[in-house]
Parts: structure tokens; C-alpha cells; sequence
């Protein structure tokens, strides 16, 4: 396997100065047989991986075969929030009360309990606050599963993917023709053309997160919503696991954030975050485990007992903790000074 490694500082304050928290770990996520390092900046604390894959040896990580990119149609399709009965009626009074959407509604009062027991999982749904006639860009929209959802919301939809075939499957078989197949740098949209714009587990892909967010800050309106996804790498998946960490996922993930580090980052590229809330995952214990030479423990937590009555409520109490090893955040761009 040919590709080329590039050193390079801290993509958040620009120190040359860092220390290695994760020597030599592997590769994982395709079985390929490579190592990497992970180091840590003394000035900031901003985690990355360092040395890396130049711009052009990327490519050599992202084969067509990996996982990000295989669809599941069905599982889209049944993934509306419009079900028939109780369960979409009450998700559609949730959306209306507290996210402005135009959809039938209890009266507030009647959602208030439901409202604290499920916003978390409607805030790692990544759910925008309603703007009638409004537009949403998904960068790494992958197949379109997020963008075919927000477009029976009512969202004018607009997706972005840098797999070719992943965005022709959105355009062919989910019919968003508004998907286009390239790079964030490939973005050619107005400024102040969105009132929302999605990134889910890209942003640590990217190799100047900085540059990435101020980019599409200018594509947001002013208080327009940024929603995005990202490893945790001081979660307690990627604490105990360490390399052997799912979310880890090196040389993929070119930044490893924590929610210090996210907030710095959107701050210093002019965003207000609003929320972090911290994702319940239990595959990434279960996939963790798969990686370590004991394949008992994966067992253990694939067996049904344990994975309902142990490590679910463990992985509910870790992310109320704010401790699991994925985060979403909301925040909006802030208001351009006259």
C-alpha cells in the first residue's frame, strides 16, 4: 500500500509544540495494515493525528467497500417520524411545540413530561429549529438517509458527498437531485444562502477543521443553525479502549475532539454553540471489543440480557454524564457586527 505522510501543527492554535498520547495504532476501520500516531497539543490540549496522510494519499483510506457509504433503503424509509398511530403523533407534537415545525399538536402541557425524557434523543436525531421556506445543506451526506428525512419535514434540501456512488444513490434512488458529488471545497453556494447546515462525524475528516467551519459560516445566514457530530475522544469508549478504540478510527479521523476543543474550534470561527448533548451508542462498545484479542468480551455484550439490561442503561447514564464517545452540537454563526 503506497501513500504519503505529511507533519503538520496543531490545526487549532497552530503549535508545533506536542506530545504523544497514542503510539502506533492501527488501522481498524478497513483491516489495513497501518500505524499511526496520535499526539496532543501542549499549548491548546487539541488531540490529532500526526504524521498523516498527505491530500493525495487520502484516497488510499476510502475505498468504495468502506462502510460509510452502504445504503439501506428501507431503513431510511421507516426512519420518517410520520409511523401511523400514537408513537407519530406524539413525535409530530414534539416537533411542533418545541422545534416550530408545522405538524398537528397536543397541547404543550401534555408533551412537557415526554418533552424531558426524550430530548435527548431528538437533539441526536439532529433536528434544526423549523424556518418556513428555509434551506439545509448536508456536507458528507453520504446516501442521503439525513437528507431525505429533513425533506419530509419540509426542508429545500441541498447535500454535498465526496463518494461518487453514494451520491448517485441519492440522487437515483432517493430522488434528491440537489446532491452533488465533491468536496467542501468544491462548494460554490452564494453566502448567506442556508439556514442550516449539517455535518454528521465529518468534521474530524477533514484537514483544517478552521478553515472548513469559517467556510461554511459564510454560507449561513447570521444566527443561522450549525448541527454537527464528532467522536469524543475523551469518552469512556475511547479512554478505556484507547487504540482500540472504534471511534478512534486513524488515519480517517485527522482530528480527535473533545467538547473543550469542538467549543474553541466554532468559537474561533465565529459560531456560538448553543448545546452539546452526548450521543447513546452502544455499538461502539460492542465494536471496541471486536478489535481486542479476547473475542469473549464482544460475545458478552452481544448477548441479549446484557446488552438490554447492563450496557444499555450504563451507556444512558455515560452520555446524561456527558461521557459517551460520540457528541452532537448545536450552535448558530454569530451575528456579523454593522
Amino acid at each position: 500500500m503506497n501513500y504519503q505522510l505529511e507533519s503538520v501543527s496543531c490545526g487549532l492554535c497552530g503549535s508545533s509544540e506536542h506530545h504523544i498520547v497514542l503510539r502506533r495504532a492501527k488501522e481498524l476501520y478497513n483491516g489495513l495494515d497501518a500505524h499511526f500516531d496520535v499526539v496532543k497539543c501542549v499549548t491548546c490540549g487539541f488531540v490529532f493525528t500526526n504524521p498523516r496522510p498527505t491530500a493525495e494519499s487520502l484516497g488510499c483510506f476510502y475505498p468504495d467497500s468502506a462502510r460509510y457509504y452502504q445504503p439501506n433503503k428501507k431503513r431510511i424509509l421507516d426512519e420518517t417520524g410520520f409511523k401511523p398511530g400514537w408513537r407519530g403523533r406524539l413525535r409530530q407534537s414534539l416537533l411542533a411545540n418545541y422545534f416550530g415545525y408545522e405538524l398537528p399538536a397536543f397541547p404543550r402541557l401534555c408533551d412537557a413530561l415526554v418533552w424531558r425524557l426524550l430530548r435527548s434523543k431528538l437533539y441526536t436525531s439532529h433536528l434544526p429549529r423549523w424556518v418556513p421556506g428555509g434551506r439545509l445543506l448536508d456536507v458528507g451526506c453520504a446516501w442521503g438517509g439525513y437528507l431525505w428525512r429533513m425533506q419530509q419535514l419540509g426542508w429545500e434540501v441541498h447535500g454535498v458527498e465526496l463518494n461518487a456512488r453514494a451520491a448517485a444513490f441519492a440522487q437515483q434512488e432517493l430522488g434528491l437531485t440537489s446532491v452533488r458529488a465533491g468536496s467542501i471545497n468544491n462548494l460554490d453556494y452564494p453566502e448567506d444562502f442556508f439556514d442550516v447546515v449539517h455535518l454528521s462525524m465529518v468534521l474530524e475528516h477533514v484537514p483544517d477543521p478552521l478553515k472548513t467551519l469559517s467556510k461554511l459560516g459564510r454560507l449561513l445566514k447570521d444566527n443561522g443553525q450549525l448541527i454537527l457530530s464528532v467522536p469524543d475522544i475523551e469518552g469512556i469508549e475511547a479512554r478505556l479502549f484507547r487504540e482500540r478504540s472504534y471511534t478512534l478510527q486513524v488515519p480517517q479521523h485527522l482530528s480527535h475532539f473533545s467538547p473543550a476543543t469542538i467549543r474553541a474550534c466554532l468559537e474561533s470561527a465565529g459560531f456560538v454553540v448553543e448545546r452539546i448533548v452526548h450521543q447513546r451508542t452502544k455499538s461502539d462498545f460492542i465494536k471496541s471489543a471486536g478489535y481486542l484479542d479476547h473475542s469473549w468480551l464482544k460475545r458478552l455484550l452481544l448477548c441479549v440480557p446484557v446488552r438490554r439490561l447492563c450496557l444499555g442503561p450504563l451507556v444512558s447514564l455515560l452520555a446524561m454524564m456527558g461521557r459517551t464517545s460520540r457528541m452532537s452540537v448545536y450552535a448558530v454563526k454569530r451575528t456579523a457586527m454593522r
